[in-house]
C-alpha cells in the first residue's frame, strides 16, 4: 500500500476551515501520493499497443528498465517518421517474398545498430526468429542479452 503525505495548510477563515471552501470548522486533510522511485528504470511502453500507462496502485507512470524502453522504441519506430532522427526506426519489408525472413531480420538487426554498437554495446543480439502466421502476418521473436545488468530478454512484435 503507497504511503500517504499529508500536506498541512494554513486556515484563514472561520474555525479550523478555511473561508469559502467548505462549512466552518469541517473539511479533510489534502493528501499526495507517494512520489514514483526514479532508480526503477523510465517509462514503462506496453509492447502491445506502444502507450505509456499508469500504475494503478501508485497513480504515477509505470517503469521498465531503461535498455528494454529504447529496444522497444527502435522496433516499434517506423523508419522516417521520427523527425529529429530520420533513419532511427525499423523499416520492415514491403511484400512477404521469398526472402522475407531474412530481409525482417536485417530490418531488425539495422534498427538496433546504435544499440549494438562495437565501441560501446548495449545489448547483445543471441537469435531472431521471424516466422510467417498467416497470409500477409508474421510473428518475430527477439533474444538479446542487456549487457548494463547481464539479463537476458526477449520481445515478440
Amino acid at each position: 500500500m503507497p504511503t500517504e503525505y499529508v500536506i498541512e495548510t494554513p486556515s484563514r477563515g472561520f474555525g479550523r476551515q478555511a473561508c469559502g471552501i467548505s462549512a466552518a470548522g469541517s473539511g479533510e486533510p489534502a493528501t499526495i501520493q507517494e512520489v514514483a522511485d526514479p532508480s526503477r528504470g523510465t517509462r514503462y511502453l506496453n509492447p502491445a499497443t506502444g502507450d505509456y500507462e499508469n500504475d494503478g496502485d501508485t497513480g504515477q507512470l509505470k517503469q521498465m528498465p531503461g535498455t528494454r524502453q529504447r529496444v522497444l522504441l527502435a522496433i516499434k519506430t517506423i523508419r522516417g517518421s521520427a523527425t529529429a532522427n530520420p533513419r532511427f526506426g525499423k523499416l520492415s519489408p514491403t511484400k512477404m517474398g521469398a526472402q522475407f525472413e531474412a530481409e525482417e531480420e536485417a530490418a531488425v538487426r539495422s534498427a538496433l545498430a546504435h544499440l549494438t554498437r562495437e565501441d560501446a554495446p548495449v545489448i547483445r543480439i543471441d537469435d531472431i526468429r521471424v516466422t510467417r502466421i498467416a497470409t500477409g502476418r508474421s510473428l518475430t521473436v527477439l533474444s538479446y542479452t542487456d549487457l548494463t545488468t547481464g539479463l537476458p530478454s526477449t520481445e515478440t512484435f
